[in-house]
């Protein structure tokens, strides 16, 4: 059984990464969420209550991500999938001249310090299986060549740490077999993305979890598209 964790899994792209993961034949997704009791991932349980299990976790507290890992442990050896999702991007001025202290901690301790802290916490059921995968969820806007646009500066700069927290991992664990990518979803129709966005939640889950299926070493410590290209760093 491939055991997969995923992060902020109520609603958007998480919710589908779960729903996707869950048709897959001997996968079982651990969905965590600060909103266990969401309607569409509850619906979603419903339809697979063999493959889902939902485990509470706020990705800022340290006392939550102890108590997920003690209830993941519980139920599994290993994570063979990582899956590091959750993320903000609030509607507020972003602008240099502009912004506050507020704003880019809150954006970063969501976006760049809680993966580092939940790739720390897990390691050592990642340890335990056979070439474990982590998968920092990205974003284009995290591209240095590519930004030529003012504003999203909080999320931006979170992003673009992020990928840098995701080189440190692919180098440090390559040793041990694991393997570590950074993942830009595109521009999805989701409450983050917005209606205008060209992507459906499902294209990109297909595309991205095409990609994360076929990793190899050779993959790890790169920044990949959904549909299986490179990111511009």
């Amino acid at each position: 059984m491939r055991h997969v964790l995923i992060t902020g899994t109520n609603r958007g792209i998480g919710l589908e990464l779960t729903r996707q993961y869950a048709q897959t034949a001997e996968t079982h997704v651990i969905a965590t969420t600060r909103d266990p009791q969401a309607n569409s991932l509850q619906a979603l349980i419903a339809q697979h209550p063999q493959q889902i299990t939902v485990v509470p976790l706020d990705v800022t507290q340290a006392d939550s991500i102890a108590h997920a890992v003690e209830q993941v442990t519980r139920m599994t050896a290993k994570i063979d999938v990582l899956i590091l999702n959750a993320g903000v991007n609030p509607d507020v001025e972003q602008d240099i001249e502009t912004i506050t202290a507020e704003t880019m901690r809150h954006i970063f301790e969501v976006n760049t310090l809680a993966p580092l802290m939940l790739t720390q916490a897990f390691l050592p059921l990642l340890r335990v299986a056979q070439g474990a995968k982590m998968v920092y969820l990205s974003s284009e806007m995290a591209s240095l060549s590519d930004r030529t646009y003012r504003g999203a500066n909080a999320y931006c700069v979170s992003k673009a740490g992020l990928n840098m927290v995701m080189r440190g991992a692919a180098a440090e664990f390559k040793r041990e077999g694991m393997i570590a990518i950074a993942m830009d979803p595109g521009w999805v129709k989701t409450e983050m993305g917005g209606p205008q966005a060209p992507l459906s939640p499902e294209t990109s889950v297909r595309g991205m979890i095409g990609v994360i299926d076929t990793l190899t070493m050779q993959d790890s410590g790169l920044f990949w598209r959904w549909d299986g290209q490179q990111n511009e760093w």
